[in-house]
């Protein structure tokens, strides 16, 4: 299941496999979310906004449910309600960049599974701004910097 806010990028996420999306613009996306789930919730979440957008998260958990935080996009400061976390022993775990032992395992086991990454937009290094404003508005997948010019 995928939540977004963009009509587009929720007809890209169908048309990549998500078994169900959700446009958390319009209506009360949290009810839905919990229907599609059964009122169960949803057992691996990836938060990628962060800030109070966590507390979301811990509502839409299944019991023992796991939250990995992964963005800040709301910024670095998360909030969510301790009730509902203790009550359903709930694990927020925290994902920042690794090491260099793990990036060479991760592209390792992409080459191995043939894992196609979701690329939105490529840009020429000279473009480097053109690619943060584009970051800014959002992506559906990796925006993807050229060091060396194209021929």
């Amino acid at each position: 299941m995928i939540v977004c806010g963009s009509g587009e990028n929720l007809d890209r996420a169908m048309a990549l496999g998500a078994d169900h999306v959700v446009d958390n613009q319009t209506g009360d996306w949290e009810e839905a979310v919990l229907a599609i789930t059964g009122d169960r919730g949803a057992d691996h979440i990836l938060e990628v906004i962060g800030g109070s957008h966590l507390a979301s998260s811990v509502r839409l958990a299944a019991v023992g449910g796991h939250i990995c935080q992964i963005g800040a996009l709301e910024g670095f400061d998360i909030s969510a309600p301790a009730m509902p976390l203790m009550l359903k022993d709930v694990t927020i775990h925290g994902i920042g960049t690794g090491s260099r032992r793990a990036l060479e395992r991760l592209v390792r086991a992409v080459d191995q599974t043939s894992l196609k990454p979701v690329i939105d937009t490529r840009y020429r290094f000279e473009d480097l701004f053109s690619a943060l404003d584009h970051l800014d508005r959002s992506a559906f997948g990796k925006i993807v910097i050229d060091l060396q010019a194209r021929g």
